[in-house]
């Protein structure tokens, strides 16, 4: 998907503080009339994508499992450890709710050994976003 051009708008300050939004979905360039502002529709279809998966999870596992997929959504790949101490959450809440949200399809677990011979001892376990 490609940026959509607004075009030249007498516009309210909406337009100007959605240019200023930390998601930058919308964007603002000079042009000889004034403002043209531009809508950049994949990085809105991503954040809504996004925000309704949370929404998703949000009903499903609660604000403690809305809170943990924001933390891989950020992170990408963590270690229970990790996911409990940035999620801000006892490591024994933190573990039920990764292993439910793994048996719903929402997370994957990667291991990743140290050795060839794949000892779990030797082995890191990270949760992934499916």
């Amino acid at each position: 998907l490609s940026p959509v051009c607004l075009g030249s708008l007498s516009s309210g300050p909406w337009l100007s503080l959605s240019c200023k939004d930390r998601v930058e979905i919308m964007s603002r360039s000079s042009s000889g009339h004034g403002y043209s502002y531009i809508i950049n529709m994949s990085k809105m279809c991503g954040t809504l994508k996004q925000k309704q998966a949370e929404s998703i999870v949000e009903e499903k596992f609660g604000l403690v499992g809305s809170r943990i997929l924001r933390m891989l959504l950020m992170k990408k790949q963590l270690e229970q450890k990790q996911i409990s101490e940035l999620a801000m959450v006892p490591a024994q809440d933190a573990r039920e709710k990764l292993y439910k949200m793994q048996q719903f399809g929402y997370l994957q677990l990667q291991e990743v050994p140290k050795s060839a011979d794949h000892n779990p001892a030797r082995t890191f376990y990270f949760d992934t976003r499916a």
